[in-house]
């Protein structure tokens, strides 16, 4: 089912999975990570391999992803750059309240699970402390930190206003605002994906490459 989940702000568009049928189902919510979306390279893929386990499966872009969800391409640069992690939290609250709803499109058991990829596991762990509903959790190719930024890189981004850089998948260069780092300067002590993980009391499945070079777990 292709899906668009109600609610103020950008539209957050969705995949919904199942092979139960009108069977009463959990329901897993899958998020993408910086530059991905709900289609990117595996996703599909894991999102139908769990429908076939036997749930039902919601797999988003966040409202912020700035991507056309037909080529695949970044076509709007501006939703991109404005971007922050208090957003994708927002949108991944929105999404749980909907799958609760009586406008979502299958039946639905009390329990929740997520799977977040990349910052998607990050903002998965974020929310998890707060949404009594989440009963699982697995990160993978989850930070343990979301200011990975050195300071001289934070100096230029400040001056500059913008964090500048070039993708495949955009026409035009693209751009992150430093709003998305005052964001996460701002909510320093509640938006700690380590502290998250160790507070968490439901199963937590940690899948991370021996040789990723990029994300230090």
């Amino acid at each position: 089912i292709d899906a668009t989940v109600p609610g103020e702000g950008l539209p957050i568009p969705a995949d919904v999975r199942t092979a139960a049928g009108d069977v009463q189902r959990p329901v897993i919510i899958v998020c993408p990570g910086f530059l991905a979306y709900r289609r990117w390279g595996f996703f599909p893929w894991v999102s139908e391999r769990l429908a076939l386990a036997g749930f039902h499966v919601v797999t988003i872009s966040f409202s912020h992803s700035g991507t056309d969800e037909v080529t695949g391409m970044i076509t709007r640069p501006e939703e991109f750059a404005a971007n922050t992690v208090s957003k994708e939290l927002s949108d991944l609250g929105r999404v749980l309240r909907w799958t609760a709803s009586d406008s979502f499109p299958l039946r639905a058991a009390p329990a929740r699970g997520l799977l977040g990829h990349s910052r998607g596991g990050s903002v998965s762990l974020l929310a998890a402390l707060s949404s009594p509903e989440v009963r699982s959790i697995v990160t993978w190719s989850t930070p343990s930190r979301l200011d990975r930024y050195t300071s001289r890189r934070k100096k230029a981004w400040k001056r500059n206003g913008a964090l500048e850089f070039q993708d495949s998948r955009s026409p035009v260069p693209l751009r992150l605002d430093y709003s998305y780092y005052e964001d996460i300067d701002a909510n320093r002590e509640i938006h700690d994906p380590l502290k998250a993980a160790a507070a968490l009391t439901i199963p937590h499945l940690v899948v991370h490459g021996e040789r990723l070079s990029l994300i230090h777990i």
